[in-house]
């Protein structure tokens, strides 16, 4: 799974009160691990470990989290589109 924003994830935290090694703890990952992804460092994890980030957190897989089997590709439709999101 990738990581919609970093910013994301560090606010969600900031507004549960939750600190990276609490959460790390409740995840069952490393200190490092959630760190990077609190910073940006890391874009991605696997679905299990964003399962358990968001129910740690209380919010739902979607605002912080895209399957990174998704991707964005050109699209024709208009001179200011940036694309869409579609299965690859």
């Amino acid at each position: 799974m990738e990581l919609i924003a970093h910013e994301a994830l560090a606010e969600r935290m900031e507004m549960r009160g939750m600190t990276v090694r609490p959460l790390a703890r409740l995840v069952g990952r490393s200190v490092g691990t959630i760190g990077r992804l609190r910073s940006g460092r890391q874009k991605t994890c696997s679905p299990e470990v964003a399962e358990a980030i968001v129910k740690a957190l209380g919010v739902p897989l979607k605002s912080l989290f895209v399957d990174d089997a998704v991707t964005t590709v050109p699209c024709p439709c208009a001179v200011r589109c940036t694309g869409h999101k579609v299965a690859a």
